[in-house]
Formats: C-alpha cells, sequence, structure tokens
C-alpha cells in the first residue's frame, strides 16, 4: 500500500503523520513558517487548532471503502481489506468476567500496522473541504490556517471555511471536540486593535470557538506572538526535573549510562523542534543554557559555576546554540539531497556560486530579505546562513555520516562558525 501511494503520489502534501520522510517536526516548521511569511506579508492570521472526538474509532467503514477505491486499491486486494475490516468483534473483561461479544461497526484497528495508514487515506481529502485556506496534519491533529489583509476580512473568510470543514466532517461522520478546539490570531504589532480581537468571532453552528494566547501542538508550545517564551518555561521544567534526577543517580550509575539518562530527560527535549523554538530571546536562551550546565556539572561531579566546555566536548554533547544549527543544518542537508517532504520544494531557490564549474559542491541557496525581525527568524533565511557555514566535503554524505561528521565538526569548530549563535 505504501509503495503504490508512492508512486501514484495521492497523500496530501501537508499530511506529516505516519509517512516515510515526514514528521511532527516538520509539521512544526510548516506551521511556523506559514505564519511567519503571512506576517512579513502584513497579514493577519487565524490558525484553528481542531480537535476530533475519538478520530479513529469513529472510522466509517463504508466510506473508507469507497475512498480506498477512489484512490486506486481494487479487485482481489481491496477484498482482502473489506474482510479485514468487517466481522471484528469486541467484548470487555472486568474482574475475570467477560461480557457478551459484539460486533465492532467502525473504526480502524489501532495499535496496528494499518490503522494510522487507512486513517490517513480515510481524511485525506479533508484540505479540499476549504478553499482559501492552508492545512497542516499529523494523523488526526489538524491546524487550519487562514489570513487576510485585515481583521474583518479574516473574520469573514474563516467562519466562511469553517463551514465548509464543518461540512466535511459531517459527510465523513467525524465529529469535532468543540471545547477543545481552539484558534489563535496572529498580527504585527498595531494590526489588531483590542476592540477588533474582542470582536472577532469563529462559530460553528451556536458554538462559539474560543481564542487562546498559547497551545500545545505537536509536543511544542505556540503563543501567539511566537517568542516562545511559554515552551522555554515548559522546558525549564523538564531541565530543572531532569537535573534533580542526575543529581540522585549519579553516584550510583557509571558515566556511560549518566549520558543515557541525560539523553532521555534532558537532550531529546532540548533537541526536539528546536529549529523553530530556538529563536526566542538571548536572555531565555541563556537560562535555558544555564539548567544545561547544572546537568552536565552534575554528570561530572564538577564543582559549582565551574567552566563545562571542556565536558561538552568530552561527552560529545551539543549546548542549545549548537543544536540549534545542527538541527537546522539537518534539514538543509535533506532539502540539497531532495529527501524532504513536497511541502517544503519550494522554500528555497538555488544558485549556482561558480563560473568555471558546476559542482554540485557549489550550489547554494539565494537569500530572501526579511521585512522585519520575526522574518529573519523564518527557516528560509536562518536555513540559507547556516548552510553556508557547512563544510562543502559534507554535503553529499549520506544521512548518518553527515550527522556523525557535522556534530563532531560543530564540537570542534564552534568558535569559528559564524552563524552559530545567529
Amino acid at each position: 500500500m505504501v509503495e503504490f501511494e508512492a508512486e501514484h503520489k495521492f497523500l496530501c502534501n501537508s499530511q506529516f503523520g505516519f509517512r516515510k520522510g515526514h514528521s511532527t517536526s516538520h509539521g512544526i516548521t510548516h506551521v511556523h513558517e506559514q505564519v511567519i511569511q503571512n506576517l512579513e506579508k502584513k497579514k493577519v492570521s487565524a490558525l484553528l487548532f481542531i480537535d476530533l472526538k475519538s478520530a479513529f474509532d469513529t472510522v466509517n467503514t463504508d466510506i473508507l471503502i469507497k475512498k480506498l477505491h477512489h484512490y486506486g486499491y481494487r479487485g482481489k486486494f481491496l477484498e482482502f481489506l473489506i474482510s479485514y475490516l468487517h466481522n471484528r468483534k469486541q467484548f470487555v473483561i472486568n474482574d475475570g468476567i467477560s461480557s457478551c461479544l459484539l460486533d465492532v461497526l467502525c473504526g480502524v484497528p489501532q495499535g496496528s500496522v494499518l490503522g494510522p495508514l487507512l486513517f490517513i487515506i480515510y481524511i485525506n481529502d479533508i484540505g479540499r473541504s476549504t478553499s482559501n485556506c492552508n492545512n497542516v496534519l499529523f494523523a488526526d491533529d489538524a491546524a487550519l490556517l487562514a489570513s487576510a489583509n485585515n481583521i474583518n476580512k479574516l473574520k469573514k473568510l474563516v467562519n466562511k471555511e469553517v463551514k465548509l470543514l464543518h461540512e466535511w466532517l459531517i459527510r465523513n461522520k467525524l465529529t469535532l471536540n468543540l471545547l477543545k478546539t481552539k484558534y489563535m490570531l496572529f498580527a504585527n504589532k498595531n494590526k489588531i486593535t483590542t476592540k477588533a480581537r474582542k470582536k472577532f468571532r469563529i462559530t460553528i453552528g451556536k458554538y462559539t470557538i474560543h481564542e487562546v494566547d498559547q497551545i500545545k501542538y505537536l509536543g511544542v508550545i505556540i503563543d501567539r506572538n511566537l517568542n516562545w517564551n511559554h515552551h522555554a518555561d515548559y522546558l525549564m521544567t523538564k531541565l530543572s526535573s531532569a537535573a534533580g534526577a542526575m543529581y540522585k543517580i549519579r553516584k550510583l550509575l557509571p558515566l556511560k549510562a549518566r549520558k543515557l539518562i541525560y539523553n532521555s530527560l534532558a537532550g531529546s527535549y532540548l533537541q526536539y523542534g528546536i529549529a523553530a523554538w530556538g529563536h526566542c530571546s538571548t536572555t531565555v536562551l541563556s537560562r535555558l543554557q544555564a539548567i544545561q550546565n547544572k546537568i552536565i556539572r552534575y554528570m561530572t561531579y564538577s564543582q559549582p559555576q565551574s567552566n563545562v566546555d571542556a565536558h561538552y566536548k568530552d561527552l560529545k554533547i551539543l549546548k542549545i546554540t549548537e543544536l540549534k544549527f545542527y538541527e537546522t543544518a539537518k534539514f538543509m542537508h535533506s532539502v540539497y539531497n531532495n529527501r524532504m517532504p513536497v511541502a517544503f520544494q519550494d522554500y528555497f531557490q538555488t544558485i549556482n556560486h561558480t563560473h568555471h564549474t558546476r559542482t554540485r559542491a557549489n550550489v547554494g541557496y539565494y537569500i530572501p530579505l526579511p521585512r522585519t525581525e520575526r522574518g529573519k527568524k523564518s527557516l528560509r533565511y536562518t536555513g540559507v546562513h547556516i548552510w553556508a557555514d557547512v563544510p562543502h566535503s559534507f554535503r553529499d554524505c549520506s544521512v548518518q555520516l553527515f550527522e556523525h561528521s557535522l556534530k563532531n565538526y560543530i564540537i570542534f569548530h564552534s568558535s569559528e562558525i559564524v552563524h552559530l549563535n545567529s
């Protein structure tokens, strides 16, 4: 089924869930970039975070079969899928007593290999339900982004699009969890007055969707100012817990085990989504760096306030600004080697810097001209600058070799990298 989809490419480009070469990080990046580009164009945006009730469990089997046929799964293979979906049974055991068997009338089997794939095929045409919005999907986590030149036009547009979306959900027998469906407004300073913000409404039937200043989406906390302060606070909590745990176990485990625990409790949180949230203020980054340093001191029995730069190198652990450089460079390496999801294919324009040779190593990217400081936090801008600092000899390497070589390069040449702290 996956090979068939890869050949015919019928899944929408904005679906980042359960697909090879796609990830939650890509979904975060795509949302972040679209909002920034709208702000650069002096537009007002509304980002609607859609929550579906028991989405996997409420898939209508008959509709799913029609969609499978529509996308080209037919004949004996479709019969096989139908037999897989039909005549499923369910029962409950409580205190050793079993209920009677009942038919499973809807839903795709969760915990199976097929379940997620069948679900993203089922909701694949959700993007076609709206005509003037961008959708970002990760399985049943959906975000709808609408933009306009002013808030009055945005209000009319987004309510029209939400109505169309709601009609699609009804036709496909899916239900919105209205209490958990929220929206956020993004605008440049003085673009929306307090009065206009209070009068702005998104309604579904008689229900009014609530506006929020910040929300957790795909594992990061997005705020309407895009300063990432709320996510930084979340990371501070995680890192503080990691520091406490490291202090308690440091005498019980060897260094190799302590490093594994660091990667699990601290490193993974710092690395995730840093290409976007890593553009928070230098003050916030300094606070996070201070806690990371504390964890390293606990790991290595170092004195309080002591310099731990040598320990970072010995442990081959990247500091926060180094992690941002590393993750952005990995993104650009995928762009350079054409391994990125289609959604990113128009992010960068190539340019050849040499007059006499045309090797891939000399191929770079045009640098956009941001209108605002926020525009300089766009991956379209920072990615090009960071890619220029990546040694040409790394660029055609395999993913594994590139990541290994780049990490060592950052650790031992961080002071020479121009855009490390940009």
